[in-house]
């Protein structure tokens, strides 16, 4: 990702590539990490995590699942001054992580093909990743979207996986589960990289979508940040 500054309705959408070891970012900030599935392979995860992991049949999502782990308690065990082996994160009724001693520092973890992305902030965030590929783009749509989404997906069918991202990150941000979710969702119509509304019931995300290489990245956030930042971890060994 290079460093891209925009202006959205008077409020600036920053990229800005930073280097490992990362400084804590502001609160206003938001820092997404991208690695592979060997990123940070020397962090330890938890006995929980190992066993969760032990459980799965695809060898892949093994893989991604504990990598998302991995840099999560290498980012938060720097931040935190703790061992990342000693980082206590619950898992929610509806499946979202979070650290167990309620501290500040919310992260969201997403992982398809060989990304994993994780997202850090101060408040609530989710974060989404799908790999370009080829799927029925217009019976996803019919079958999930809402009707003005529909009509942009059959105009062209490039619009589903930015739609898509938007709103799966929404549903991590929001917490509840996609089964629970799904049927309050409605979301602005937005065919470019800026910033757009996802709602679901009441609840309201500021959510943004763009391409990096053959992946399709998506963030929801409450406000828009003054600024997110990106570590791509994907070329670095430690």
């Amino acid at each position: 990702m290079q460093n891209d500054k925009k202006e959205n309705g008077g409020l600036p959408r920053v990229f800005s590539d930073v280097s490992f070891p990362i400084a804590r970012p502001a609160n206003h900030e938001i820092l997404l990490v991208a690695g592979s599935c060997g990123s940070l392979a020397n962090i330890k995860v938890s006995a929980f995590e190992q066993k969760r992991a032990d459980g799965m049949r695809h060898e892949g999502s093994r893989e991604r699942f504990l990598a998302g782990r991995r840099i999560v308690r290498g980012i938060l065990s720097e931040w935190l001054s703790r061992a990342p082996g000693d980082l206590e994160i619950s898992i929610g009724s509806d499946g979202k992580p979070g650290l167990k001693d309620g501290s500040d520092c919310h992260f969201s973890i997403a992982h398809s093909g060989d990304l994993v992305l994780a997202a850090f902030a101060a408040v609530p965030l989710g974060a989404d990743t799908e790999e370009a590929r080829e799927v029925d783009a217009l019976g996803l749509a019919r079958r999930f979207f809402s009707p003005l989404e529909i009509s942009a997906v059959e105009d062209d069918s490039s619009r589903f996986f930015p739609l898509w991202t938007r709103r799966e990150a929404a549903v991590k941000a929001d917490g509840r589960g996609l089964a629970r979710t799904l049927p309050l969702i409605t979301s602005d119509i937005a065919l470019s990289q800026s910033w757009c509304h996802v709602r679901i019931g009441e609840s309201s995300w500021q959510t943004i979508a763009w391409r990096d290489g053959g992946h399709h990245l998506a963030l929801a956030v409450e406000t828009i940040p003054s600024a997110i930042l990106w570590c791509d971890l994907r070329g670095l060994v430690w």
